[in-house]
Order: C-alpha cells, then sequence, then structure tokens
C-alpha cells in the first residue's frame, strides 16, 4: 500500500475506533434509548418485588425486559441476604416506588407468568429516566434479551459497559467478573458454582 493511502486508512482507522471507544460513553448520557418502542400507557409503582419486578396500582406486575438483576447463589430457606441483590432491589426502589412509571414495549408483552415484559420511563427533576438503563450503568443489572425481545440490547450493553469496565457495582463481586476464554481449565474448574 502506498504510503498516502496507509496515512487516510490511518486517519479513518482512528475516527472509526474513536467512535466506537466514545459510543458507550453518549449511550450512558442518554436519558432514553435510540431504539423503537411501543407505548404502553401509565400506571404507579406501588410495590418492588424483587430487583427486576414491580406492582403497578392496577395489579399488574412489570418484569424489567433487559436488565437482569443478580440472584443470590444461596437459595435455601433462611439464608443471609445477598448484598448485591440487596443494593440493586434498593437502587430500583429508590427509582420508581410511589412514582408514575410509562411503559414501552418492544416484542413478546408477557412472560410465561403473565408479567408484562416492559421498558420503564420515570419523570425526576423534569428529566426522563430509562430506568433499565439506569440501572445497567450503575452496576445493579446485566444486559440480556429474550427470543422476540431484543430491541434495545445496543443500548442496554453499551449502558452494562459503562459498569463492567470500571467493575462497578456487582461487576465488583468475583461471581460476575468476566473470564478469559482462553483458560479453558480454569473455566472448567469453576462450572456448576
Amino acid at each position: 500500500m502506498p504510503r498516502t493511502g496507509r496515512r487516510s486508512c490511518l486517519s479513518l482507522c482512528s475516527l472509526v475506533l474513536l467512535g466506537v471507544l466514545a459510543w458507550p460513553l453518549a449511550a450512558q448520557r442518554q436519558s432514553q434509548p435510540a431504539c423503537e418502542l411501543a407505548a404502553g400507557g401509565r400506571a404507579a409503582v406501588v410495590r418492588v418485588l424483587d430487583a427486576e419486578t414491580v406492582l403497578l396500582d392496577d395489579d399488574r406486575q412489570v418484569r424489567l425486559i433487559g436488565a437482569l438483576a443478580p440472584r443470590s447463589p444461596d437459595l435455601r430457606n433462611g439464608a443471609a441476604p445477598w448484598p448485591p441483590e440487596q443494593r440493586a432491589t434498593a437502587a430500583l426502589r429508590g427509582l420508581v416506588l410511589g412514582k408514575t412509571v410509562e411503559l414501552a414495549y418492544s416484542g413478546r408483552r408477557r412472560d410465561r407468568y403473565g408479567r408484562l415484559l416492559a421498558h420503564l420511563f420515570v419523570e425526576r427533576g423534569g428529566e426522563r429516566i430509562w430506568v433499565q438503563g439506569r440501572l445497567l450503568s450503575a452496576g445493579h443489572a446485566r444486559a440480556y434479551g429474550l427470543p422476540g425481545s431484543f430491541a434495545c440490547m445496543r443500548e442496554l450493553i453499551a449502558h452494562e459497559r459503562a459498569a463492567r469496565d470500571p467493575e462497578t457495582g456487582l461487576w465488583s463481586n468475583a461471581a460476575y467478573r468476566a473470564r478469559s476464554a482462553h483458560r479453558t481449565r480454569a473455566l472448567m474448574r469453576n462450572r456448576n458454582t
């Protein structure tokens, strides 16, 4: 490749790399996702059932689609509360409890338990806050998708990355640390744990 061609490629590659690195930060600053969502009405949250499920004033349960909160690895009766799960529940409670939320849908609208699968938005100080984005960027949840509900995955992953890279929230816990796929023996030792 001629010298001028290498410079052009280097300049273009640098711009692309800067855009890729800056995109998660821009996505984190957004108060709402850029993806297409269908409006689903408004209701008040009367109870936070767990770190990813709320009860509305009309008795509907909403499962926050795209944000998977931590669960205690100890499922025995009487087990001590797990701090990452408690912090995630408290964060959700602080965002939505007693407030009117706006529901939005992407794909499937109900899970097998009859709960609504929705994105939630809440107004705070004149700002429209995307609840899933806020939980992910604070490290209180992991991004995930269900078949038929992959809308907003880019935005969800960008918000997760904002917490995962600096190991904020649940990402500081050894159970959630990323492990190298090249170390297969170490991965095999950790299976079923």
